[in-house]
């Protein structure tokens, strides 16, 4: 998955990571389950781990526009990609927490 992050210089990067994908197809409704590495704590809250980051509406949009194509680009059935897509803007507050707070 994309991911975008601020450098020193205050350009904005992207970079993939896949686990974040792999996160994306666990919320969708996979057969898998998700396992914290925090024992007992095998919520999905995100602010915590996005907070610091301020990340902008702008930048959460834009990664969902390239998850969109991305998912396009491997024709991914439309059901499957509203399920991604709809588990990806679910978190929208969660991530865009450090710039609405």
């Amino acid at each position: 998955m994309l991911a975008f992050e601020r450098a020193e210089d205050g350009f904005i990067r992207a970079r993939v990571h896949s686990n974040r994908a792999v996160t994306a197809f666990l919320m969708a409704g996979s057969p898998y389950k998700y396992v914290s590495t925090v024992p007992n704590d095998d919520s999905l809250d995100l602010e915590p781990t996005h907070y610091d980051m301020k990340l902008t509406e702008e930048e959460f949009d834009a990664a969902g526009g390239v998850l969109a194509n991305t998912l396009d680009h491997f024709d991914v059935p439309e059901k499957e990609k509203n399920e991604v897509l709809g588990a990806f803007t679910a978190h929208k507050d969660e991530v865009i927490s450090g710039t609405i707070k």
